[in-house]
């Protein structure tokens, strides 16, 4: 209880479901994740979004950096965790086919019925429910299908913001 206490206290772990972390588990981002290279290089993203230790433009502006904080890509607004997750427009290409796979996901776990209380957690929380499914279900079937895309979105939206800044460096 006093883990779970000392992490309320901590604006950095906001997205992270304290309900669903123990100290003789692993979080479920951990729990659902192989072994292999690429599954961990995907955690890893994703554990640095929720975290909020994933270098975001607003971050460095944050500490002191010399930077408007403005999205490197679109160059329309801040650089903040949801619009680099939901809403940049030069990413919609990337994020779409993932949320559109989350989504579906979400509806087959909680059915059609969009008076649920889960669906409308989803809709008022997208953010925190992407970074932390467990929000939504504890059901290990559903954390291991929703742990892999949402891992999976993070990565491809970091992988292609890197490609895109670095060829606007060349």
């Amino acid at each position: 209880e006093s883990f779970k206490d000392e992490m309320l206290r901590q604006p950095s772990v906001r997205y992270i479901n304290i309900e669903s972390c123990s100290l003789t588990q692993p979080h479920p981002v951990w729990k659902y994740t192989h072994s292999s290279t690429r599954d961990i290089t995907t955690a890893i993203v994703k554990v640095k979004l929720f975290t909020g230790t994933y270098p975001l433009e607003c971050k460095k502006t944050h500490l002191g950096k010399d930077n408007s904080g403005l999205c490197p890509l679109c160059q329309s607004a801040i650089e903040t965790r949801e619009h680099f997750i939901l809403a940049c427009p030069k990413m919609e290409a990337v994020r779409t086919p993932y949320i559109e796979l989350f989504n579906s996901i979400v509806a087959q776990q909680f059915g059609q019925d969009m008076c649920s209380k889960n669906i409308e957690l989803y809709r008022n929380n997208r953010l925190k429910v992407i970074l932390d499914p467990s929000h939504l279900s504890q059901s290990p079937s559903f954390l291991r299908r929703a742990e892999k895309i949402t891992r999976c979105l993070c990565y491809a939206l970091h992988h292609h913001r890197s490609a895109e800044i670095e060829a606007q460096c060349e």
